[in-house]
């Protein structure tokens, strides 16, 4: 590839070269700029040149690819990205008829969000040179070393023989490789933590798991305040959930682990007064023995190297917890309070694996509540388990650092069994945790070998349980909410099943709801298509979160629902429509495995095994849930086959539902502020994260309900809705999105404007511009609090 190839610019394409007359370049005169159309700068060339040189030893990445980079790097916040993703949808849709945004390459966003949310000092100085060798190393569609040196040594040169100023029409091909770029670089490095380490050589890549992000680019703590508040709330896992932020409080286990860093300084630097008596200075031996005793007493006796100042160690917890016979009942409880409150605490800075000794031992998950059910479910029969546990603990490959607990009953403790497997295994453990029906807990730690009691916490069970209870109920005093909004609902990446039928996406979401979105002629095209929002079928479906799912609507209209259960060979038929429920049990003769998925087809539900997509073996589910078993060759089974290749597809576009909100206000600037975000009122409705709040007006929150002194009030529902209802009649009630890195669709009973995603299919609502509905809702709804609500 040539100088003139690689820097090419083509039209409509998201960069171009431009020229800033008030900076004066000797060697760049015609062009010394790179420029967004409509967004902003990139860099000047001279400084992306310099970066430039850095990669041509390993060969040059894609120049496309390499600007991206260089924009998400050079950015403090991604909202700034998101403009230039918006630009880069419209184009792809404008000039090149090819769709919305490709599928494939919205990994190649996520990466260049997991690079701009890196942290400052990484992409300063020689650290942003390391940053790009780094993620640019082993990059798909580099050129040559040769290639690229030629490029980089001739620069000045080729920039003044070179006209760069032609626009070559735009090259899909191009288009698609930058991002391909991305794409793949965002499959080796999946998060911030990836990026980093690699750059430091922490760990090894292939060893890092891909984070799902939910969606949710809230921190730690709002997740765990989510998920901690959804615990108490759920019945299941109330005693569970109640008691950990008790355990917060009281527990006194180190939530951070360091390890000595050596920084010798040289000189008179590293002369101190601390440090171990074998570097003392020679010179302190010639002090008579009394002067010398009370130097020593004193701390004043002089060291030749000061004490190594500590650095913090990112380690990994293994908690395992004993499920057998002796630890059911409150004991259980306790443990699996006490494992999530170690896993989950704000201040830990930890990777960790719970797991639980049953039958065989289990890794679980404790993120949802749903994770956190199945957990405490899975139960031994065995009066102890301690050939589980020594198979576990002889096979566990730790790494330098990890400390090992052990979650078990006091009972359990004292077994001889149990002291015998602990006596062997004393050199791997690192806590072990015994708690009693009466809510005590032990904490013991093992020190090489040796164990200490280091602490003993007593829960007031009965009382706590109680307090929670009564406050659970006046949390429960909410605001009714609608089935239906005039805007559509956001889809959030986290949910149980999907199934595509026709123009629509049914999503069978965790908070037990069945939701659909029209996604038109999507599964036949390569890119998205007119992709909307959501709306509400049915709520508070009867389901358990686990096992396969099949979704189909029957001629009469009616909505099923199929679970199949491979644990427990079960199988349950939900009518959605008709509120009805059959179950029954899978036939003993039939080949049962985890990989079954039920497919509706013809007002029937088929279950197919095939795990290498051959020889299909069919039973049918009748209306009533009767299960006949039928030959392959009496029924055209290559029929049913295409329709379930058919069905596969592959849907993005999902948001990050900011459903987490404690505090609503007015701020000195007369905007909203909704939690730690202020929303932005300009030619966009938008979330800005801010870290200043200075509230003018603050609101009481009660329920789902936030209410001004004025009386005017905002309700949170949580499936991504804020409603607006001001005290002034004059003022109607309007309704917005509550996402986060997105943009906002408002509306209300009449009009509508924001992102035309949220708009309905059949719009019955007046569009009108976001300026407009500034002028009539948001501004007169701010204005009245202010005006009519008393001084905080």
């Amino acid at each position: 590839m040539n100088f003139r190839t690689y820097f090419q610019q083509y039209q409509n394409n998201f960069w171009e070269w431009e020229n800033d007359d008030s900076i004066e370049d000797q060697f760049f005169t015609t062009f010394n700029m790179i420029n967004i159309p409509n967004v902003g700068p990139i860099s000047y060339i001279a400084y992306a040149l310099e970066i430039l040189k850095t990669l041509s030893d390993n060969g040059l990445p894609p120049f496309g690819s390499f600007l991206l980079v260089l924009y998400a790097a050079s950015r403090e916040d991604f909202r700034k990205i998101d403009g230039l993703i918006y630009f880069i949808k419209s184009k792809c849709e404008k000039f090149n008829k090819i769709g919305n945004f490709p599928i494939e390459h919205e990994n190649a966003i996520l990466f260049l969000e997991n690079i701009n949310n890196l942290g400052k000092n990484l992409k300063k100085g020689q650290n942003k040179i390391l940053l790009f060798n780094t993620i640019f190393k082993d990059a798909h569609y580099k050129l040559s070393s040769s290639d690229s040196k030629n490029i980089i040594e001739n620069i000045h040169a080729n920039f003044s023989a070179f006209d760069l100023s032609f626009k070559n029409n735009f090259s899909k091909d191009v288009f698609s490789r930058d991002l391909k770029v991305l794409n793949l670089l965002h499959e080796k490095f999946p998060t911030e933590k990836a990026i980093s380490n690699a750059m430091f050589g922490y760990t090894e890549i292939e060893e890092i798991e891909e984070e799902i992000v939910e969606e949710e680019n809230s921190t730690d703590n709002e997740i765990d305040e989510d998920l901690l508040e959804n615990l108490i709330k759920e019945p299941e896992t109330f005693h569970i959930g109640s008691l950990i932020k008790r355990l917060w409080s009281g527990m006194k286990i180190p939530m951070h682990q360091y390890s000595p860093g050596n920084h010798p300084l040289g000189g008179i630097a590293d002369i101190t007064n601390k440090g171990s008596f074998d570097r003392m200075l020679l010179s302190e031996f010639a002090n008579d023995d009394d002067v010398f005793v009370s130097r020593v007493a004193n701390n004043e006796v002089l060291f030749i190297e000061r004490e190594i100042p500590p650095e913090e160690n990112i380690y990994e917890r293994i908690l395992i917890i004993d499920a057998s016979i002796k630890n059911w009942g409150t004991p259980k409880t306790l443990a699996f309070s006490t494992a999530i409150a170690i896993a989950k605490h704000p201040k830990a800075n930890t990777d960790y694996k719970i797991f639980v000794a049953a039958n065989e031992m289990k890794e679980v998950s404790l993120n949802t509540v749903e994770d956190v059910i199945e957990g405490a479910t899975k139960i031994s029969a065995q009066l102890h388990s301690t050939n589980v546990l020594n198979d576990f603990l002889e096979n566990l490959a730790i790494k330098k650092g990890a400390e090992v607990f052990l979650l078990l009953s006091e009972d359990a403790l004292k077994s001889a069994e149990m002291q015998r497997l602990i006596q062997e295994h004393r050199n791997i453990l690192s806590f072990v945790i015994s708690s009693n029906s009466e809510g005590i807990i032990n904490f013991h730690k093992y020190t090489k070998g040796t164990r200490k009691h280091i602490q003993k916490v007593m829960l007031p069970l009965e009382e706590l349980w109680k307090q929670k209870r009564e406050k659970k109920a006046n949390k429960e005093n909410k605001t009714g909410l609608p089935l239906i909004y005039p805007l559509l609902f956001p889809v959030k990446s986290d949910f149980i099943a999907e199934f595509l039928i026709d123009d629509y996406q049914y999503i069978l979401t965790k908070s037990k709801s069945l939701i659909r979105r029209f996604i038109n002629e999507m599964y036949n095209y390569d890119y998205d298509r007119d992709i909307k929002g959501a709306e509400v079928l049915f709520e508070k479906i009867s389901i358990k979160n686990r096992g396969n799912f099949g979704f189909g609507i029957h001629t009469n209209g009616d909505h099923y629902l199929i679970q199949y259960l491979y644990e427990q060979r079960k199988i349950y038929i939900l009518n959605l429509t008709l509120n009805q429920f059959y179950e029954t049990n899978i036939p003993k003769d039939f080949d049962a495995g985890s990989t079954l998925t039920p497919v509706f087809y013809e007002n029937k539900f088929y279950i197919y095994y095939s795990p290498k997509n051959e020889g299909l073996e069919i039973f049918i589910l009748e209306d009533k849930a009767q299960i006949i078993s039928v030959e392959t060759n009496n029924k055209d089974v290559n029929e049913i086959f295409d329709y379930i290749n058919n069905s596969d597809y592959i849907i993005t576009n999902y948001q990050n539902i900011l459903s987490n909100i404690n505090s609503i206000s007015v701020n000195i600037s007369k905007n909203l502020l909704i939690g730690k975000h202020e929303l932005s009122l300009q030619n966009y409705f938008y979330l800005d994260k801010i870290n200043d709040s200075n509230s003018l007006k603050n609101s009481v929150r009660e329920g789902n309900t936030f209410t001004f002194s004025e009386e005017s009030n905002i309700v949170l529902d949580k499936r991504g809705i804020l409603i607006f209802e001001s005290h002034n009649p004059e003022i109607p009630k309007f309704y917005i999105t509550s996402i986060v890195n997105g943009y906002l669709g408002v509306a209300s009973e009449t009009e509508i404007a924001g992102n035309p995603y949220y708009y309905p299919k059949e719009n019955t609502l007046e569009v009108i511009d976001n300026s407009e509905f500034i002028i009539k809702y948001f501004l007169p709804f701010i204005q009245n609090i202010i005006d009519y609500g008393t001084e905080d």
